[in-house]
Order: structure tokens, then sequence, then C-alpha cells
């Protein structure tokens, strides 16, 4: 339950942080037991199995922004 939960609090988040460039987050079991991917306009941006594991929200609000807002500022989740 606690990918479950991770997801849908990810999703619920998402569009708070990029308003205007992000309207919704849809979530959709996968036929694949064990697969976590994060698409964008059907672009796979992160892969749980490529990347050896599941994103920390900074991570994943990066990944993100630099698909649909490369210039915003991310503030204090910023990489350095």
């Amino acid at each position: 339950m606690r990918l479950a939960f991770g997801s849908s609090v990810y999703g619920a988040r998402i569009p708070d942080y990029f308003p205007g460039n992000i309207d919704s987050v849809s979530l959709k079991p996968s036929e694949v037991a064990g697969r976590y991917t994060i698409s964008i306009a059907e672009e796979i941006v992160f892969d749980r199995k490529r990347e050896g594991g599941f994103p920390e929200i900074k991570e994943l609000k990066q990944i993100i922004r630099d698909k649909v807002n490369p210039k915003k500022s991310l503030g204090h989740a910023e990489k350095h």
C-alpha cells in the first residue's frame, strides 16, 4: 500500500507545484507487476527499474520541471 499512497500523494501535489503547466495527473495500474513509470505526453521520464528505486518528491519535481517549465525555480528543492 505504500506505493499506492505515495503515488496518490505525488499525483495530488504535482499540479500545485506547476500551476499553468499541469492541470491534472492520472494514475493507472500497470499490467506488469512492480512497474512504476512516470510519463509526460507519452514520454517516459522516470522508470523505477531503470533508476533502481522510487523518486523522492524533490527529484520528481526536478524531472517534471525540466520537461514542462525548465526556467521555473524550485526554490529549496533546486539541485546544487
